[in-house]
């Protein structure tokens, strides 16, 4: 039997970064200037690929609307068996394919 993974679980560091993307885009429309605060490292490159390509108009902010789009698209693309749930497996199936894709992983 399959076990469905909670989507929020799933991409929970997505939706992190996108709060703190939200979070300064809100702080700059309301005119203030202070930076945002500096992570101790850098993500993975892959995080970054992801967090582009959630950008959807490129403006260098994820909006909740592009936030929402994105995690559609993943559990569209995630959901082998098309029954709107992603199990376990295949979650690991789609992560292990897109870190292919990007050459993290060898198959």
């Amino acid at each position: 039997m399959k076990r469905s993974i909670p989507l929020t679980r799933a991409i929970k560091g997505l939706v992190v970064i996108a709060t703190v993307f939200a979070t300064t885009q809100a702080m700059a429309q309301e005119g203030d200037r202070t930076p945002p605060l500096a992570p101790t490292h850098a993500p993975p490159p892959h995080v970054e690929e992801a967090l582009r390509d959630a950008d959807a108009n490129k403006d260098g902010f994820i909006s909740k609307e592009e936030l929402q789009a994105f995690q559609d698209r993943v559990v569209k693309e995630a959901d082998a068996n098309k029954d709107g749930k992603i199990s376990a497996e295949e979650w690991r199936n789609h992560h292990r394919a897109k870190m292919q894709q990007r050459d993290c992983v060898k198959p």
